[in-house]
C-alpha cells in the first residue's frame, strides 16, 4: 500500500499540484467534501494529461465551490423572448399582405415597431417577465423621436404584436402594459391639433405653392402639382408608376388602405410629369423603369416606410426660400387638397380621390363613381390655385 500511494504522488507534476491521482487513474480533489474527478492520467503522456486535468480544475473550481455543479447541462429556457415573437409575428402579417389583407406599408411599418421592441427590450428578453416599467421606457423611446399622432400609432401596433403573443402563442396571461403606456389622449390631440391650425402649419397658402413651384426643380415641381391635384402624399410620389396615368387620369391603390382611388390629372401636372422626364435618372436596377420619380441615383424612392427622402426634397426648397414651419412639409399638401376640397362641398368625390376607406355601406353597391363629380372637384382646386383675383 505504502509503494501504491508513493506511485500516486510521484505521478504529480510538482509538490504544490493540487488534484491528486486516484487509484483508479483519475485526478480528484475532494470539495465540500465530495471527491472531484478531472481527467484520466495518462503514463505515456504524463505532462499533458496533469495539464488538462489542472486546466479542468481551475475552469470549474469556483463553481464546485459554490455548491453547483458545472457539468450538468444548463436548463433550456423554452420560454417565449421578444426576437422570437416579433418574428413569429411578422410572418403572420406577411401572411396578411400576400392574401391583399394587408398593405405593402403596413408591413413595413410593423417590421420597424418589430425592429424597435427588439433594440429597446434585447432580442433575448422573455416576454412574459415584461411588464409597466418596460413599457414606460419603449413610450420614451418612442416620444424622444416622434409627435403625438405617430407615437400613438406606434402605440396601437405595439399592442397589437403582444396581443398576437397572448392569442396564438400561448402566452399564459396578457401582457401588462401598465397606465403609463396609453395613447395621447384626444384632448392632447385637438390642442395640437388647434396649435397647428393657429400658425397655419397644416395648410399651405395659394401664394406659397406658387412661389414653389417657380422654384422647384422639375422632379420636385411635378410631385407638388400631383400632391395638390391629387391629395398625393411622399409614399404615393415613391409608388406611383407610368402605367397608373392614362388619358389624363391617374388611377392606383393608395398603399395604406389599399383602396382604389381616381382623380382627373390637371394639365400643368401633365405638363411637370412631362417636363421631368428629360431629367429623369435612368434606372439603375430591375423594376425601377416603371415608376414616375426616381432618385438622382436612378433607384426607387420606396426604400423605407415614409418614404423621407421625397420628404427632404421639399423641406430643402422650404429652407431655401424662407417658409419652413416645425412640422410642416410635403404631406401638408394632402391636407391642402382635402381642406379646399371641402369649399366644394362633394366630400364622397374627395374621398375617392384620397384612398379614404368609408363605411358608408351604400358605398359596396357603387361600382363606378362618375367621373364628372372628379373632374368637377379638380377644376375647383385648380381654379383656388391658378386663377387671377377677381376671375
Amino acid at each position: 500500500m505504502a509503494n501504491s500511494t508513493r506511485s500516486h504522488q510521484d505521478a504529480k507534476p510538482t509538490s504544490r499540484f493540487p488534484l491528486t491521482l486516484h487509484p483508479t487513474g483519475r485526478w480528484v480533489k475532494k470539495i465540500r467534501g465530495k471527491q472531484i474527478y478531472f481527467g484520466k492520467h495518462d503514463p505515456d503522456n504524463a505532462k499533458a494529461s496533469a495539464q488538462a486535468a489542472l486546466d479542468l480544475f481551475k475552469a470549474e473550481r469556483r463553481e464546485w465551490e459554490a455548491g453547483r455543479n458545472p457539468r450538468q447541462p444548463t436548463p433550456v429556457d423554452t420560454r417565449l423572448t421578444v426576437d422570437e415573437l416579433c418574428r413569429l409575428f411578422f410572418h403572420f402579417k406577411t401572411g396578411r399582405v400576400q392574401t391583399g389583407e394587408l398593405s405593402p406599408r403596413s408591413l413595413a411599418e410593423y417590421d420597424r415597431t418589430c425592429k424597435r421592441l427588439v433594440r429597446v427590450f434585447g432580442k433575448t428578453h422573455v416576454v412574459e417577465t415584461l411588464g409597466p416599467a418596460d413599457f414606460a421606457r419603449l413610450r420614451e423611446d418612442i416620444a424622444s423621436k416622434w409627435g403625438l399622432v405617430r407615437l400613438g400609432n406606434e402605440i396601437q401596433r405595439v399592442r397589437s404584436v403582444f396581443t398576437y403573443a397572448h392569442t396564438d402563442c400561448d402566452l399564459a396571461q396578457p401582457i401588462r402594459f401598465g397606465q403609463a403606456f396609453t395613447r395621447p389622449s384626444q384632448h392632447a390631440l385637438d390642442l395640437l391639433k388647434a396649435e397647428a391650425e393657429k400658425e397655419g402649419r397644416k395648410m399651405y397658402s395659394k401664394e406659397e405653392i406658387l412661389k414653389f413651384l417657380d422654384n422647384a426643380t422639375p422632379r420636385l415641381r411635378a410631385m407638388i402639382l400631383l400632391a395638390l391635384n391629387c391629395g398625393f402624399g411622399p409614399v404615393d410620389l415613391a409608388l406611383l408608376e407610368h402605367g397608373f396615368i392614362k388619358d389624363g387620369w391617374v388611377t392606383m391603390p393608395r398603399s395604406k388602405t389599399g383602396r382604389n382611388r381616381r382623380a382627373r390629372v390637371w394639365p400643368e401636372t401633365r405638363q411637370a410629369i412631362e417636363d421631368y422626364r428629360q431629367h429623369r435618372a435612368v434606372p439603375a436596377e430591375d423594376g425601377a423603369e416603371v415608376l414616375v420619380f426616381l432618385t438622382d441615383n436612378g433607384l426607387p424612392f420606396a426604400r423605407e416606410a415614409h418614404c423621407t427622402e421625397i420628404t427632404k426634397l421639399m423641406a430643402k426648397l422650404e429652407n431655401k426660400l424662407g417658409t419652413k414651419l416645425d412640422r410642416r412639409g410635403l404631406y401638408n399638401l394632402r391636407h391642402t387638397f382635402r381642406t379646399v376640397a371641402e369649399e366644394h362641398g362633394d366630400t364622397k368625390a374627395a374621398g375617392i380621390v384620397m384612398g379614404h376607406k368609408s363605411r358608408d355601406i351604400s358605398e359596396h353597391y357603387i361600382h363606378a363613381f362618375p367621373a364628372r363629380r372628379l373632374e368637377a372637384l379638380a377644376e375647383y382646386v385648380r381654379n383656388w390655385l391658378f386663377a387671377k383675383e377677381g376671375n
